[in-house]
C-alpha cells in the first residue's frame, strides 16, 4: 500500500533555543493609570530571511477580566526580516478609567516563519507525515493601575525531591513574587544560609511554587524556612527536618 503523505504547515513550539530572533526586552513592568507606548526591538541573528507574527496572548490559569488581551495594540502585526538585521515594533496600552486597580497580564507572542523551514517525518499506521517546525516564544506586559494590594496566605511549605514547595492561597489584586530565607542547622550548630526567588503566583486562586536547593551542607539536620512577599513582610516560617 502506498503511503499516504501529508504536509503540515505549522507547530508552534513555545521554545528560545529553535529561535533564530532576539526579542528585546524580554518583558514589561508598565504604569497603566494612563495610556503608555512602548517599542520591542527584534534582532534576525540568522543569515536566512524570514518572518515574524505577532499576536496578544492570555496566560494560562488567567481569567479573562484579568488580562490586558483588549487593551493593547501593536503595529506591525507581520515583520518582514532580512538576514542579520533588526526592526522595531511599537505597541500601545489603552485601559478604561473604571478599570478596577490591581495588576492585569498577558504574553505578547512571535512566531516565526522562515523560508525554508525545518521538517520532521512521522509515521503512524502507514500513513508517512511530513511537519514544518516553525517556533514560538513569548514575553510577559504586566500593567499595574492603583493602589496595588499584596494578599495571600502560606497553606503549606515542605521540601520533596531536594526542592522547596510552598502553597499559597493568594487573593489580592495583585500578583506575588515570593522570597525564601533559608538556615541549615545541625544540632545547635549553623551550618549555612540560602536565600532566592520564586516565580509569581496568580493573582487569585492556589498557587504550588517550588525552587530546587542548591547549598543544602553536609550534615543538615533540618532547615528554618522563611517566606516573604514583594514588599519584604514575612508571610509564613517553619522548621523543617531532613530525613
Amino acid at each position: 500500500m502506498k503511503k499516504l503523505i501529508i504536509f503540515i504547515m505549522m507547530i508552534n513550539i513555545v521554545s528560545l533555543y529553535a529561535f533564530n530572533i532576539e526579542v528585546i526586552p524580554h518583558g514589561f513592568i508598565l504604569p497603566i493609570d494612563k495610556g503608555i507606548n512602548k517599542e520591542i526591538t527584534l534582532i534576525n541573528r540568522s543569515l536566512e530571511d524570514t518572518r515574524v507574527e505577532i499576536s496578544i496572548g492570555k496566560p494560562e490559569g488567567y481569567k479573562e477580566k484579568d488580562t490586558l488581551d483588549k487593551y493593547i495594540r501593536i503595529y506591525p502585526k507581520i515583520l518582514n526580516m532580512k538576514g542579520d538585521s533588526s526592526k522595531t515594533i511599537r505597541f500601545s496600552v489603552r485601559v478604561p478609567r473604571n478599570l478596577p486597580d490591581g495588576e492585569y497580564k498577558s504574553y505578547i507572542y512571535f512566531k516565526e516563519i522562515p523560508k525554508n523551514p525545518s521538517m520532521i517525518r512521522s509515521e503512524n499506521n502507514g500513513i508517512a507525515v511530513n511537519m514544518a517546525m516553525y517556533s514560538r516564544l513569548a514575553i510577559p506586559v504586566y500593567g499595574q493601575k492603583g493602589e496595588l494590594i499584596y494578599k495571600g496566605k502560606i497553606k503549606n511549605i515542605f521540601i520533596k525531591n531536594k526542592k522547596l514547595n510552598i502553597v499559597i492561597d493568594s487573593f489580592g489584586n495583585k500578583t506575588i513574587k515570593p522570597a525564601y530565607d533559608l538556615t541549615y542547622i545541625s544540632g545547635k550548630n549553623i551550618l549555612g544560609f540560602e536565600k532566592g526567588i520564586f516565580g509569581r503566583t496568580l493573582k487569585d486562586g492556589e498557587n504550588t511554587l517550588e525552587r530546587k536547593l542548591e547549598k543544602v551542607p553536609k550534615g543538615t539536620e533540618k532547615v528554618l524556612v522563611k517566606i516573604y512577599n514583594d514588599n519584604n513582610v514575612l508571610m509564613g516560617e517553619k522548621t523543617l527536618y531532613l530525613k
